[in-house]
């Protein structure tokens, strides 16, 4: 992939400078935030991702006629070690179950971005939860949050996408916030949770 890009950028500018010098989503797409994955210098994003996987599966034992792929004896962590966004937080009535995290994930101020995720309301049955999604500034604090919907779901509903378009304030600190809201607040031991995954953001990132 990293010499395919590299071709492509090498072909594109040379074959065709005109378009490429006037045509800021090509530039985009070729060199900018969402051009293909690939290994540059000093970036080693396709290298790092096979060593990070060829290391979590080191002890993976595939074993016929099992549902599973592989098990091991070790706790499998195929994830382990990759770096993430996202970071959990505590429970309040207002339980906010992922943040992402602004020192890897920074967006930029007055800028607007669409975001997509899957999703599955856990709990007990026949429950509903009110889950919601926002963008948060530190500086701004509640005043200016960027909300992006609250909406009522019934748990075990199964695994659903959404997506949510939204524009940032000012301020350069914003992170995002997934979480379900419990009106008058949950009871000791509440089981109803949120679970997000397959996170997708569309826009500048620093």
């Amino acid at each position: 992939m990293s010499t395919a890009l590299r071709l492509l950028q090498a072909y594109t500018t040379a074959g065709f400078p005109a378009a490429y010098d006037d045509d800021e989503m090509l530039q985009v797409l070729l060199n900018g935030a969402e051009r293909l994955p690939a290994d540059t210098p000093g970036n080693t994003v396709i290298t790092d991702i096979l060593r990070t996987a060829q290391s979590a599966y080191g002890t993976c034992k595939p074993v016929p006629g099992v549902d599973t792929s592989c098990t091991t004896t070790a706790t499998f962590n195929p994830f382990g070690n990759q770096v993430s966004w996202l970071v959990p937080v505590p429970q309040w009535e207002w339980t906010e179950f992922l943040h992402t995290d602004r020192t890897k994930l920074k967006l930029k101020p007055s800028t607007g971005y669409t975001l997509t995720y899957r999703y599955r309301i856990l709990g007990p049955a026949d429950t509903r939860v009110q889950n919601y999604f926002l963008a948060r500034s530190t500086a701004a604090g509640h005043a200016g949050d960027v909300w992006g919907g609250e909406w009522a779901e019934p748990t075990g509903s199964g695994v659903k996408t959404r997506t949510i378009n939204f524009t940032t304030g000012p301020q350069e600190d914003y992170y995002l916030i997934w979480g379900i809201h419990v009106p008058g607040g949950a009871a000791a031991g509440d089981q109803r949770a949120m679970a997000v995954d397959n996170i997708v953001l569309n826009g500048p990132v620093g």
